[in-house]
């Protein structure tokens, strides 16, 4: 069962630029939600999750192809 929540963690990057997202639950560490996501103004607004629940990681993406970052913007 999950558990929802208002309130939004926002976490800061050192970079605008994109970034792996991956949720893990606390409990037995399996993956609920990975994705790849767009830091824009040096920051990354997540809402719905509660942070108590959850293990969230931001690890910043190398594009160095071309196509890579046109696929992924």
């Amino acid at each position: 069962m999950l558990r929802f929540s208002n309130t939004a963690i926002t976490f800061k990057t050192p970079t605008s630029g994109l970034y792996q997202l991956e949720i893990r639950y606390k409990i037995n560490q399996a993956i609920l939600f990975k994705d790849t996501l767009k830091s824009e103004n040096n920051k990354i607004i997540i809402k719905g999750l509660a942070p108590n629940l959850f293990t969230i990681t931001l690890q910043p993406v190398l594009v160095t192809n071309h196509w890579e970052k046109i696929l992924l913007s």
